[in-house]
């Protein structure tokens, strides 16, 4: 096993997209035979769908060209490697261990360089959480490359059992393969139980917008590209006019809002990535999803259509909420002119024109819309009754679902459905006419993110699968590589206001294996993490422990107990094991 440096550390945000890889699948069985309804997809739809899936169906490792080899659909992103002078260099590593042993053993049978490097394009999980597989029969150092914001990056997300729920759903993960037909951009996840995740953090950084390196004996620029993410980076090979693109083009309409949820993607910075691979004029570009673009003019009218597109939903987008327009009314007006309409690269099989829309109006103005109706809108429940009482009561609006089902009108009928449901979550008739129109509505999806969502919440609503909290072997994994100063931090998000109101306290944690302290001080029902050295340790403290990261990270994990850790002497706490234990129990377990 090689030695990584600990320069870099893992972040939730990209965690929380491979947390979703790692549930349970269910099949799908209606509860109630009686209610069954035949899903009847256009068979044009469904063919241009099954279509969009022969980009990576087949696993296989393409040669670019003399000495570059991508391999495609064996996980959702590519993975590819590059013949340096001194070995091997491995852009992007998949998002589990076992889909990257599986490239591992192909890039084997093309080239037996050893593996000098990895490059993490960026943070997401689909790119950097199979790293453990390519250095496990490695001798020596590997290092590992990446922007310098990706660790913050990684910090990034305090929400991540939401996400992953939204996740889960977004790229179809427990959807049976009748019903999943891809992921957008990629076959699907191919993780599941008994499968690992294993980040490794990077050991060398890139600060400079442009930067050339020697990686591997290889002389390589890495330029940072903003789009998909914020710390995304190309690589440019001169010599030979190859870029690598990453996520920032791929063959379907770009992801500019992600359902899943996601920080604010700056459309105006993604034109300017682009605007940056037009003027190096490649002849090869190689995406991390889908395929290679081979040259000069193909790519350049390429990218120059891909930035267009991008261009034309911001800007009307703003032009529209600058006459006061609602997203609601805006995405009435915009469609991509005929001719970006119908390129081949701008379907909307991943990202729409709609979601883009309304990611542009909330990126600028936030969440409220400016219409005084959701200043303070009515609670959820309340204003389903309101709703339900209109209709005449609960018999006179699931008549109505029922009416609206009929007609085929099944936004309406998902609408009426859930409200029924808000106030009488008893009614089964209302129930399965959600269900219906969650099916009916995924039909109708040109993009696979929306037709996984529809169809994952039919299954949630019919009570056959549940989205919990990541699986523990999962949290586990991540815990054992997260940098402590991340660990510590990620509490204050678990403060529990309940039990902690009025409560203040100070407790110290002593790593002496690092030779760091950190405090963590609750006051007005949150939780502040400080480093010692930033401010004076005083005699307000009351309890300190002190100990080594391992065995606080088992002690987190619940592979060992405090009590026993504290009995053999692993740890040792002024105060009292006691203070320790009530000062954790201000926070929720997970």
């Amino acid at each position: 096993m090689v030695f990584l440096s600990k320069a870099a550390c893992i972040t939730y945000f990209t965690v929380i997209v491979i947390l979703l890889a790692f549930a349970a699948q269910k099949v799908w069985k209606s509860k109630n035979s009686s209610l069954q309804f035949k899903i009847d997809d256009d068979a044009q739809k469904l063919e241009k769908l099954l279509n969009h899936s022969k980009i990576f169906s087949d696993r296989e490792v393409l040669k670019v060209c003399k000495g570059i080899y991508v391999a495609i659909g064996y996980a959702l992103a590519n993975s590819i490697l590059i013949e340096a002078p001194e070995g091997a260099i491995i852009v992007d590593v998949t998002e589990s261990v076992e889909s990257a042993r599986d490239v591992y053993k192909a890039f084997r049978n093309v080239s037996k360089l050893p593996i000098k490097a990895l490059i993490y394009t960026h943070h997401h999980a689909d790119h950097v959480m199979g790293a453990k597989a390519f250095v496990e029969e490695s001798r020596g150092t590997v290092d590992i490359w990446s922007y310098h914001t990706l660790p913050a990056e990684m910090d990034r997300a305090t929400i991540n059992r939401i996400t992953y729920i939204r996740a889960m759903r977004q790229f179809g993960v427990m959807l049976q393969p009748g019903k999943h037909i891809n992921s957008g951009i990629g076959p699907r996840l191919n993780v599941g139980p008994g499968k690992t995740i294993h980040y490794l953090p990077p050991n060398k950084f890139v600060t400079q917008e442009m930067e050339t390196v020697t990686i591997a004996g290889l002389n390589v620029t890495i330029i940072h590209i903003p789009g998909e993410t914020t710390d995304q980076i190309a690589i440019w090979l001169s010599s030979q006019k190859i870029l690598f693109a990453a996520d920032d083009i791929y063959k379907a309409f770009p992801n500019l809002y992600a359902i899943r949820g996601s920080p604010n993607r700056d459309l105006l910075q993604w034109i300017e990535s682009l605007d940056k691979m037009r003027h190096l004029r490649p002849e090869i570009v190689v995406p991390s999803h889908t395929r290679p673009i081979y040259g000069v003019d193909v790519i350049q009218n390429l990218l120059t259509n891909y930035r267009d597109a991008i261009q034309f939903v911001h800007d009307q987008t703003v032009r529209f909420m600058n006459q006061g327009m609602l997203p609601d009314d805006i995405i009435q007006k915009i469609q991509l002119p005929p001719n970006l309409a119908k390129h081949p690269y701008l379907q909307e099989f991943y990202g729409t024109v709609e979601w883009s829309v309304r990611g542009v109006f909330s990126g600028y103005l936030g969440w409220f819309n400016g219409d005084p109706i959701n200043l303070n809108p009515l609670p959820r429940v309340e204003r389903a009754r309101h709703i339900v009482e209109l209709a005449g009561g609960v018999q006179k609006a699931l008549e109505s679902a029922q009416i609206a089902n009929k007609q085929g009108q099944y936004h309406w009928t998902l609408e009426l459905a859930s409200n029924i449901l808000l106030v009488d979550n008893s009614q089964s008739d209302a129930r399965y006419l959600k269900i219906n129109a969650l099916e009916q509505l995924a039909q109708t999806q040109t993009s696979f993110n929306g037709r996984n969502y529809y169809l994952t919440c039919a299954l949630e609503t019919n009570g056959e699968i549940e989205i919990m909290a990541p699986p523990k072997h999962v949290q586990n994994s991540v815990i054992r590589v997260m940098p402590i100063m991340f660990l510590l931090r990620s509490m204050t998000r678990l403060l529990n206001i309940e039990r902690a109101a009025d409560v203040r306290t100070t407790a110290v944690f002593d790593f002496d294996d690092i030779k760091e302290i950190y405090t963590i001080q609750i006051r007005n029902s949150i939780a502040e993490v400080t480093l010692a050295d930033l401010i004076a340790i005083t005699d307000g403290v009351d309890v300190r422990l002190t100990t080594t990261v391992d065995v606080f990270k088992e002690i987190a994990i619940g592979e060992r107990s405090a009590v026993k850790a504290y009995a053999v002497g692993d740890i040792t706490i002024e105060g009292g094991l006691i203070s320790f234990i009530k000062f954790m129990n201000y926070f929720d377990k997970s």
